[in-house]
């Protein structure tokens, strides 16, 4: 083959756009305003006692070990995601400390870019300016949107990615696409690949890059993403790649390692974005007798391949519904915004949008202005950090630990005698390496120094009674406390709280 014909190509479908000074100022003004939006209550609250504060305990371990290469939790490498959302936390932490507002920086500005990248994405598949605007208006007052701004996870940071390879496309920026590409694989690993699957089929569709300029996006992605993947493979071989893909991947598509949802209850999560859902649908028809080729043929990519994982998965989480929103608010946009709207219908449409998407449901608002995922945990971690040495011993009792963990800075055993709760934990790949889940045997909950005090958090008002006999039993002469929280207890041997008669 000849290095023309290699190159040669059909006519792009697709016209490459050039954004006008105009569209880049109201750009900034998008920016600045989402920024301020953001912003607030951004300091408050706690993070959700999941990967939230798993994420972080591992980016603090990053910057106290000097080790950026693995992720590490309980004291144990641990392989299950890619590590470039974890650097961001690491640095922000490492320049402004562990508080809320510190581990909440990276996602803002991720969500920042998955809204600046949506803009030029629908100027790129040829809506107008206020179209692009609107897009973004109603993603970012959408229910899941302020949940991941607010959460410490990894799906925004993809979507954000996945979204600027998209803008990429639209401006046959092969190189950006790569780069994107790359950035999306080692933000979140497999999980990115359906969504950039869709963009490379679209990008194959439009026409809009030759073979050649397609083998560079694909190796510029790959130079991208593959150096820490040989890193771990060099270090630790097959025992990475079968924890990080056939663990990670592979058992969660196939089996309900983790709680997830029916496919009834991930319908219900979706209409949690009821008012978004309610408008796509009924502009639906309309969008696809008026809207262009090549963004009906996106938005049906986007859409089959973000929601397609989520249904024949047997692992089904209602964050995984994110991306899904994408085609839903380009529907919005496109079906709801004419070219011809005056000014002021602009505004009383903004306005609507506002009200209701931040009204619908109750909780979204408070989501936004004071996110407080888990006071509990902050609360009595609080007390811990205080009270607890270090030689002191510290567990929970049919209590996962992730928060604790990461707001006292310190290791938290996981006891239990409920086989549910064993047989729930037990298969997480991150607990057995870390060994923190323990069965409470024959004595009890013993110490290894009889000087140790013992401080154990259970559920409130459900294992106090088994936690003290647990107590008791093996240390029969000690004098037991309790200290309610709003939803756990520490029961201890260290005088913290009410004595238990």
């Amino acid at each position: 083959m000849s290095h023309s014909n290699f190159d040669s190509h059909a006519e792009p479908m697709l016209k490459s756009a050039t954004i006008s000074r105009h569209q880049l100022q109201v750009l900034a003004v998008i920016l600045a305003a989402y920024s301020l939006f953001l912003s607030v209550g951004i300091q408050s609250g706690s993070h959700f006692d999941s990967d939230d504060t798993l994420y972080s305990e591992m980016a603090r371990q990053m910057v106290e070990s000097g080790n950026w290469a693995d992720n590490q939790w309980g004291e144990a490498i641990q392989f299950e995601k890619p590590p470039l959302y974890l650097w961001s936390l690491a640095v922000s932490g490492g320049l402004f400390g562990w508080s809320e507002a510190a581990m909440r920086i990276p996602g803002t500005l991720f969500a920042l870019g998955a809204l600046a990248a949506l803009y030029l994405l629908m100027l790129g598949l040829g809506s107008t300016t206020q179209q692009a605007v609107f897009s973004t208006l109603f993603l970012a007052s959408s229910y899941f949107f302020i949940l991941m701004a607010r959460r410490l996870m990894m799906d925004l940071p993809m979507l954000a990615c996945c979204l600027a390879g998209a803008a990429a496309v639209t401006r046959s920026s092969f190189i950006l696409f790569g780069v994107f590409s790359g950035l999306a694989v080692l933000i979140k690993g497999a999980a990115a690949g359906p969504l950039l699957v869709a963009l490379f089929v679209f990008a194959l569709w439009t026409r809009v890059f030759t073979r050649r300029q397609i083998v560079i996006a694909v190796c510029t992605g790959i130079a991208v993403a593959a150096p820490w993947h040989i890193v771990e493979s060099m270090r630790y071989g097959s025992e990475f790649w079968s924890v990080y893909l056939f663990h990670h991947v592979g058992e969660r598509a196939t089996s309900n390692i983790v709680p997830g949802l029916t496919l009834a209850q991930l319908l219900d999560a979706l209409l949690l974005d009821a008012p978004l859902c309610l408008l796509a649908l009924l502009g639906a028809m309309s969008f696809i007798r008026k809207a262009l080729r090549p963004t009906l043929v996106f938005a049906g990519l986007w859409l089959v391949l973000a929601l397609l994982p989520v249904l024949i998965s047997s692992t089904r989480l209602p964050h995984y519904l994110l991306p899904a929103l994408v085609p839903l608010v380009m529907i919005c946009a496109f079906v709801f915004v004419r070219p011809n709207d005056s000014k002021r219908r602009l505004w009383i449409m903004a306005g609507a949008v506002v009200l209701i998407q931040m009204a619908v449901p109750a909780q979204k608002f408070w989501i936004w202005y004071e996110p407080d995922f888990a006071p509990s945990h902050k609360a009595i971690a609080s007390v811990l950090k205080e009270a607890a040495d270090t030689d002191d011993y510290t567990a929970t009792f049919n209590t996962t630990t992730n928060a604790l963990t990461f707001y006292t800075d310190r290791r938290f055993d996981m006891l239990t005698t409920d086989e549910r709760f064993y047989e729930i934990q037990e298969p997480l790949f991150l607990i057995r390496r870390a060994g923190v889940l323990k069965r409470i045997g024959e004595s009890g909950i013993s110490v290894s120094s009889p000087y140790s005090r013992r401080f154990i958090v259970a559920r409130k008002q459900v294992d106090r009674r088994a936690v003290v006999n647990s107590m008791r039993k093996a240390h029969p002469d000690r004098e037991l406390h309790v200290l309610e929280g709003p939803r756990l207890e520490v029961v201890n041997d260290g005088g913290l709280g009410e004595p238990i008669p």
